[in-house]
C-alpha cells in the first residue's frame, strides 16, 4: 500500500510540474509569435533576392558544366561574405545524360495518353498496340517510372513528357527524375561521393528508351496537333 502511495504522489507531481512548465513555456512563447518577418530579417531584401534569381536564371546552368561550377562558387562566396562562418562544397560523381552529338532520333506515330491507366484500358478494351509509338505523356498525372516501365513493356519507340500543372507557366519543364529509384542511379540511397559505394553502369536499371521533355506549351500544342488520340473522332493525324 506505501509503495502504491508513492507512486501516486509522485504521479500527481510530475502532472502538475508539466502543467507549469507547458504554462509559462507557452506565455514565453507568445512574444515571439508577435515579431513581424522584418524583425526577424532586418537584412533580407526581396529585391536583391529578385535580382540574384534573375542573374541565375540569365545562363544555362545544366549540370556538370562549367557554368554550372562557376555560380556553385559564386553563391559559396557571397555566403562567407555575409557572415557564416562554415560554407565548404562537396564534389559529386553523379551519373547524367547529356544530349548526343550528333542528335540520333526514334520515329513513330505519336499517341497522347493521360495516364498509365489509359494505356491499359487502351490495351485492354481497344486492343490497341504501343509498338512502335512515341508516346507523349502528361507527367501532372502518372509518375514518371510508372510510364517508363509500361512503355518499355510495350515495345514503344520513345517517350515526350511534359506537365500542365495549374499554375505552372507555358515555357516551364517539368522537374524530376525519371529513375527507377531514389538517389543517383549508380550510389543508390546514398550521396554520389567518391567514398560512396558504386555500382557499375552495366548493374544499374537504366532505362532503355529515349525520353525527351518537353515545356507545357510545347505538349499541349503537340497533344492538340499532331498526336493520336484513341477512341478520338480525329486519328487521321
Amino acid at each position: 500500500a506505501v509503495f502504491l502511495i508513492a507512486c501516486c504522489c509522485c504521479l500527481v507531481v510530475a502532472f502538475c510540474f508539466g502543467i507549469i512548465v507547458g504554462w509559462f513555456s507557452k506565455r514565453g512563447s507568445s512574444s515571439l509569435h508577435t515579431k513581424t518577418f522584418d524583425d526577424w530579417n532586418p537584412d533580407i531584401s526581396p529585391e536583391r533576392i529578385k535580382e540574384n534569381l534573375r542573374w541565375y536564371a540569365s545562363t544555362p546552368s545544366l549540370a556538370g558544366t562549367e557554368s554550372s561550377f562557376s555560380k556553385g562558387k559564386f553563391i559559396m562566396r557571397e555566403w562567407i561574405e555575409a557572415g557564416l562562418t562554415s560554407v565548404v562544397d562537396h564534389e559529386y560523381n553523379v551519373l547524367l545524360s547529356y544530349p548526343p552529338k550528333p542528335p540520333s532520333f526514334n520515329k513513330g506515330k505519336l499517341v497522347f495518353v493521360s495516364s498509365v491507366y489509359q494505356m491499359d484500358m487502351m490495351q485492354r478494351t481497344m486492343n490497341f498496340s504501343f509498338e512502335e509509338k512515341l508516346i507523349l505523356i502528361n507527367s501532372s498525372y502518372s509518375p514518371g517510372k510508372s510510364v517508363i516501365k509500361r512503355a518499355e513493356r510495350v515495345g514503344a519507340a520513345g517517350i515526350i513528357v511534359f506537365s500542365d500543372a495549374d499554375g505552372v507557366p507555358g515555357d516551364a519543364i517539368h522537374r524530376g527524375s525519371l529513375a527507377m529509384q531514389p538517389g543517383d542511379i549508380l550510389t543508390q540511397g546514398y550521396p554520389a561521393l567518391d567514398y560512396a559505394v558504386r555500382l557499375n553502369i552495366s548493374e544499374a536499371e537504366l532505362p532503355s528508351l529515349p525520353i525527351l521533355t518537353v515545356d507545357k506549351m510545347t505538349g499541349m500544342r503537340l497533344a492538340e496537333e499532331f498526336a493520336q488520340i484513341p477512341g478520338h473522332p480525329n486519328n487521321s493525324k
